[in-house]
């Protein structure tokens, strides 16, 4: 992990380092998009926490407690690997494999791009201190030294706090997504698709 400022680093699991209680429930629960297809915050953390790719996932840490945390899909990989038995042994064989395929459907509009950011938390007494603008500082470093051109995202259009901090990290909106169908297990049934070009792309077009 990276240090970012006195008794907070940010970054990635170093080899060899096991994730916390804290880490293993912060990054498996709490997909508001998936609400309806695996279910709440404990049920997603069942199905999810064996599964997660750390690879996937930046850590904010201050004094050793996480406070934040950031997961992503690269090159159409993300945060879990998760098989269809963790959803049969959640939900029974026919729940399971409907719930499982409508998870999959709804990853892959996450893997279509080369880097997307699939959720940014940051622990309530931290908030507006820094810590998801550090954590996407460390994605987009990340991302570039990758040779990645961008990086997309999406933000419910109520969250205009964080499509501020989107914005002041340099994303863009590129559309919006009507999901009115799925409007009482979301917080909201519009969605905003944002995206950023990375200097790669800058040296591309140059």
């Amino acid at each position: 992990m990276t240090s970012q400022k006195s008794g907070r680093v940010v970054g990635f699991l170093a080899p060899g380092e096991s994730p916390s209680a804290v880490d293993l429930h912060l990054v498996s629960s709490g997909k508001a998009t998936l609400r309806f297809c695996v279910g709440n915050e404990e049920t997603q953390s069942r199905v999810f926490v064996n599964a997660i790719n750390w690879n996937r996932v930046i850590l904010a840490k201050e004094n050793g407690k996480t406070i934040g945390f950031l997961s992503f899909f690269q090159d159409g990989f993300g945060p879990f690997n998760v098989g269809r038995r963790a959803f049969t042994n959640e939900f029974g064989l026919v729940s399971g494999v409907f719930r499982f395929w409508a998870y999959k459907l709804l990853e892959n509009r996450c893997a279509r791009p080369a880097c997307y950011v699939y959720k940014l938390g940051v622990v309530g007494r931290m908030r507006n201190s820094g810590v998801g603008s550090s954590m996407m500082a460390c994605l987009i470093s990340h991302a570039s030294a990758a040779g990645l051109a961008s990086i997309e995202l999406d933000v419910f259009g109520k969250n205009i706090r964080a499509a501020e901090l989107y914005a002041r990290a340099g994303f863009f909106e590129t559309g919006k997504i009507d999901l009115k169908i799925l409007e009482k297990f979301l917080p909201d049934a519009t969605i905003i698709r944002m995206k950023k070009y990375l200097d790669t792309q800058c040296d591309i077009n140059n």
